[in-house]
């Protein structure tokens, strides 16, 4: 579960491996996956607390088929 403003909504953490364009950089980043029907409204900068953490959303993916991931970065 995560809550999001006033709302508690159900969503899957996870880490995401993430590399910079020219491959200097590597490394692992927190996202959350939900429905999309759960997700509106959420944008860049959003604040997301999982766990008791909080994290600030730095992309919104919706995937297309009623999903979207929310890359995450610690608040």
């Amino acid at each position: 579960m995560a809550t999001i403003g006033a709302s508690t909504v159900p969503v899957v953490i996870d880490r995401l491996y993430i590399e910079t364009l020219d491959g200097e950089a590597a490394g692992y980043a927190p996202v959350v996956l939900g429905k999309d029907v759960d997700l509106v409204g959420v944008a860049y900068g959003t604040t997301v607390v999982v766990h008791g953490i909080g994290y600030t959303v730095t992309a919104v993916e919706p995937d297309g088929t009623g999903l979207t991931r929310l890359q995450l970065r610690r608040a």
